[in-house]
Formats: structure tokens, sequence, C-alpha cells
């Protein structure tokens, strides 16, 4: 049976499989095009890590609650403020000095993000990363490029055919295939822009397994700073996976953190987007 003499809903659900398809082939072509070869270094650095899961911001977070945890910063609402100089010189991370220097007067946590010093320490990492092929850099986009343009011509020739047949039976009730036309070339658009290379995923899904017993137990750690185990936690995972009632200082610096710092973007995700489209459709005839 043809396809294109489908109307109504039967279009639709055909459209919105063959673009979670389109959306899925993409994101696997990424993952396997980009996942040849190991890092050349162990990534150990809770800030590096944190910076490869959700980028510079979140390196900043993670660091700053490190330190708060180890009590080197002192939290009082919603203010921060180093402990005293001499904190400075007993770190040795330029993260970790930049931070302490930013808040040797008391500031709020969110003006560390327009801090030069820390955004030059955290540049370190940005640039470790891509030599790592761990996050996209402008290579990596032109690579992807092709296949993304691919991926969204084709969506949007299966649209324009369907549009002229409809057209041309007098049919123009064909907003709802426009809208979700809309939405899969932004969905592509999306796993196209993704900062993370498909080595950069596969290093994070392996972190995420090599640290769940310490997400597992995450209830019992304490503050104090007598182990890094809640700066990798929170690296891994996300400040949101620390207990709040060992370190109840981060619901008022850094509230409503996600999980996992990261987007949709996924085919998963991309279909539930589909989804709620195909849901709103209705009756008949809003695939022409």
């Amino acid at each position: 049976m043809n396809p294109f003499m489908l109307t109504g809903f039967s279009f639709l659900a055909f459209y919105l499989v063959v673009g979670i398809l389109v959306a899925w082939g993409l994101r696997r072509w990424i993952i396997s095009s980009e996942s040849n070869g190991a890092p050349a270094q162990n990534l150990t650095d809770p800030y590096l890590i944190a910076y490869l899961r959700a980028g510079e911001n979140e390196a900043m977070r993670v660091a700053t609650v490190a330190l708060l945890d180890r009590g080197l910063l002192e939290a009082n609402g919603e203010q921060i403020k180093t402990k005293s100089s001499a904190s400075v010189e007993m770190v040795k991370r330029p993260i970790e000095k930049a931070i302490l220097r930013k808040f040797l007067a008391a500031g709020e946590a969110h003006e560390l993000f327009k801090d030069a010093g820390a955004k030059a320490a955290c540049d370190s990492y940005r640039q470790a990363l891509l030599k790592d092929g761990l996050i996209a850099d402008a290579s990596t986009y032109a690579k992807r490029a092709l296949p993304a343009l691919m991926a969204i011509g084709l969506m949007g020739a299966i649209t324009w055919t369907k549009i002229s047949i409809a057209f041309s039976q007098g049919r123009h009730n064909v907003g709802f295939l426009v809208f979700l036309t809309i939405i899969f070339a932004i969905v592509l658009i999306y796993i196209w822009k993704r900062r993370l290379t498909g080595r950069g995923n596969a290093m994070l899904a392996d972190l995420k397994d090599l640290f769940s017993r310490l997400k597992g137990r995450a209830k019992t750690l304490r503050a104090g700073g007598q182990t890094n185990e809640a700066a990798m936690l929170a690296a891994v995972f996300g400040l949101s996976a620390l207990p709040a009632a060992h370190f109840p200082f981060m619901e008022k610096l850094y509230p409503a953190r996600s999980s996992d710092g990261s987007g949709c973007g996924s085919s998963s995700s991309s279909c539930s987007s589909g989804s709620s489209c195909s849901g709103g459709c209705g009756g008949g005839g809003c695939g022409g």
C-alpha cells in the first residue's frame, strides 16, 4: 500500500514512526562513528568529569560544593565566602584557587560563572576533553552535518510530497503534519549539535556504571571532606545525587539541579516529543 495514500491519523502515525527511526538512525550513526579508540587519560578528576557531563558551569558548581564540604568555603544562605586568605594556598587545582580568590569577599554562588579566573581554569578541562575526542569540536560538527541534512531533507521531502497530494485532492488540513515536521527538524538539529561525542557518551556511561555502588549508598555520605566521594558522586551524577540532609547548603546555592545535567536529544526523547504531537491530532484529516 502506498503510504502517501493514507489520510488523517493513519498518515501521521506513519510519519511519526519514520521520524523516530530517522532520529534513532542519526543518533546511532553518530555514536558508532565517534566511538573508536580510547581516551588518552584516565578520568579521575571530579571537575573534569563534571565538565564532561554538563559543561563549564557544572564543573564550577561541583568544585564549589567540594570546597564547602572541605570547609575552605563557608555558606550563609545564598552567600558564600572563603574561610580565610590562607585557604587559597592550601589547594593545588587552578579551579579551586580561582574560586577561593573569587569569594575572598562574600558573594552569591552564581557570580562565579562570570569570573575570568574560574573560566580560564575550566578551559584546560575543555582542551583536555577535546584532545581526547570526548566533546565535539568544529570538525565533529562538520562531519555530522551531511547525515543530519539528509535526515532533515528526508522528513521534509515526505511532508512536501504528502502536502502536494493533499492539495491536489482539495484537502488543506495539513497543520499537524507541518507541526510534526518542525518538531522533528528541531530534534534532528539537536542531535547534530550534541556536545558529547560517541566516545564521550561511552565514557560517561562507563563512569556511571563504575560509581553506581557509590550512588546506591549516597545517603550514608557525610559532609566533612574526609574523602572525595561526595565530589565524585556529584561529578558523575549531578548535585542532586548528594543527600540534602547532609549537604543542606545546596538547596539555596543551586536549587533544582537536574540529576544528570543532560537534556533531551536521544532517540527516545525524540520519540516522546513526537508522541505528544500525535496525541494532539485528534480525529482524521490532520495529516492531509
